[in-house]
C-alpha cells in the first residue's frame, strides 16, 4: 500500500462528509485520551492502595504476633517463676533418674504431692481461657521422657528426639 492511495481513501466528495469526520474526530478523541489517562491512572492508585493495606495488614499481624509472644512469655514466667516451682521439679526429676526414690531421699508423698502442684499449676496456664495460648505444658527428664504433662496421656513418652519447633 502506498501513501497516494491512503490519501485517496481519506478525500471527501463533500464538505459535509469533511465536517462530519473532524466533529467525530473532535468528540472521539479527547474521548479515547481521557478514558486512557484515567485508566491507567486507576491502575496505579489502585495498586498503590493494595500495597498500603498489605503493609497494613503486616504492622498488624506483626504486633498481634509480639503480644503472643508477651502473653506466651508471661504466661511461662508464671508456671515456673518461684523457688517453690523449682524445688517441686527437682523432686519430680530426682523421682524420675532414679526409680528406687529411697536412695534419693524423695518419698512417695512428697512425690506425688510435688507432682500434683505442678501439674495443676501448669493445667491453669492452658486453660485459663476459651483460646489458651498454649496448649501444653511438660517436663522432659535428661533421657528425653515426659515425666509430667498437662496431657496425662504423654506423661511417659520419649518426645526428647522430636522438633517442636521448625
Amino acid at each position: 500500500m502506498s501513501w497516494r492511495f491512503l490519501l485517496s481513501a481519506l478525500r471527501f466528495s463533500s464538505i459535509r462528509a469533511t465536517l462530519l469526520t473532524a466533529f467525530i474526530l473532535l468528540v472521539f478523541l479527547p474521548i479515547v485520551l481521557v478514558a486512557s489517562v484515567s485508566t491507567y491512572i486507576s491502575y496505579q492508585s489502585g495498586k498503590q492502595q493494595i500495597f498500603s493495606q498489605l503493609d497494613s495488614i503486616t504492622a498488624l499481624k506483626a504486633a498481634e504476633i509480639r503480644s503472643w509472644v508477651a502473653h506466651i512469655d508471661s504466661d511461662l514466667n508464671y508456671a515456673v517463676n518461684s523457688p517453690d516451682v523449682f524445688s517441686w521439679i527437682r523432686t519430680v526429676l530426682g523421682k524420675s533418674f532414679n526409680k528406687r526414690s529411697e536412695l534419693l531421699g524423695v518419698d512417695d508423698q512428697l512425690y506425688r504431692r510435688s507432682h500434683n502442684l505442678l501439674h495443676s499449676r501448669f493445667s491453669r496456664i492452658t486453660s485459663q481461657s476459651n483460646r489458651p495460648r498454649v496448649l501444653e505444658l511438660f517436663i522432659l527428664d535428661m533421657e528425653g521422657y515426659v515425666v509430667l504433662s498437662t496431657s496425662r496421656l504423654n506423661t511417659g513418652l520419649r518426645m526428647g528426639d522430636k522438633r517442636f519447633f521448625p
